[in-house]
């Protein structure tokens, strides 16, 4: 709901499509024709759709922004936003537990590498925190109570 809020407060326009009736070249077909700027995808999907053994033949040149969440990104996935867009524009990982994706996120540029073969899940914004507590109260190192705090909270 805060994509779909926040793509018509600031005058995008949406494009919904179903991904599940439509041919993976339908898709990127679409996406070309209607200049997107902006995809919100699982790495999953984002695979199937761009993955390194699909010939693109689109142009896909508007999208300046690649946000994946909902599963985990690898670093496999950077590899292939920069050979797909020329690492142009910013990816994201949105990827995180629900209540603390709007203020935990990490943004790559040109330059980013992955940590190890994965993506990390970001930091907190500013004026935010995240971090684990253990069931003792004390904080925990691996395992535990996620607590985030933000003025940004509801």
């Amino acid at each position: 709901l805060q994509d779909l809020g926040a793509a018509l407060a600031t005058g995008a326009s949406l494009h919904p499509l179903d991904v599940r009736r439509l041919a993976r070249e339908t898709v990127l077909d679409r996406i070309a024709a209607a200049r997107l700027t902006a995809l919100h995808l699982t790495p999953t999907l984002y695979r199937y759709l761009l993955g390194e053994h699909v010939s693109c033949r689109q142009d896909l040149s508007a999208v300046r922004l690649l946000v994946l969440g909902g599963e985990p990104a690898r670093a496999a996935d950077l590899a292939l936003w920069r050979s797909r867009f020329g690492g142009r524009g910013t990816f994201v990982n949105g990827y995180g537990m629900t209540e603390v994706t709007a203020i935990l996120m990490w943004q790559a540029d040109a330059a980013s590498r992955g940590y190890g073969g994965v993506v990390p899940v970001g930091w907190p914004v500013r004026d935010g925190e995240a971090w684990l507590r253990a069931d003792d109260g004390g904080e925990a190192s691996v395992t535990g109570e996620v607590v985030v705090a933000s003025p940004h909270l509801a």
